[in-house]
């Protein structure tokens, strides 16, 4: 991606933007690039089929651009601000000036396989290769298996095929 660098210190903790864009449901998106679904800051979790995406796209800010990591230095926070739900962006860490800015996208982000490819480069990364094979295999059936049951149609085993090789 396109990626952001700080341009100056930032410390444990602080609030760097909000993650905006414009609020979609989520059946109505077909590209899901800069779309981030937008939680409920408390205890309570929305049922994945009444899921609320915010879609950056066409009206986000510059925190669409934070490249994804799995060893981020920034997270997502959601927030109650005034009567508004927000997605907050916060430091993990101390983070020194030009640094990139990094943030995990969650599992979400990686169940289109022949879409999107981790290129965070940590030695831990969990996406990549074999193991995001494997991963991405159990995800995909777990979301296959969601997606039937809510809508009331029995869960027939996973739907996961492997990239072809050109």
């Amino acid at each position: 991606g396109t990626g952001v660098r700080s341009l100056q210190c930032i410390r444990k903790g602080e609030v760097l933007d909000e993650y905006v864009g414009e609020l979609k449901h989520a059946s109505a998106l077909t590209d899901l690039t800069y779309a981030l679904e937008l939680e409920h800051p408390g205890p309570q979790r929305v049922a994945s089929r009444d899921a609320i995406l915010i879609d950056a796209q066409l009206h986000g800010n510059w925190t669409r651009y934070i490249n994804t990591s799995c060893n981020p230095s920034l997270q997502f926070m959601p927030a109650i601000v005034g009567k508004r739900y927000r997605m907050m962006i916060v430091a993990t860490r101390d983070i020194d000036v030009f640094e990139e800015l990094t943030i995990g996208y969650g599992d979400g982000s990686w169940l289109s396989p022949d879409v999107r490819v981790c290129e965070c480069n940590e030695p831990a990364c969990r996406y990549y290769a074999a193991a995001r094979k494997e991963h991405l295999q159990e995800m995909w059936q777990f979301v296959v298996k969601q997606k039937t049951q809510a809508k009331g149609i029995p869960h027939q085993g996973p739907k996961y095929r492997p990239r072809k090789k050109a």
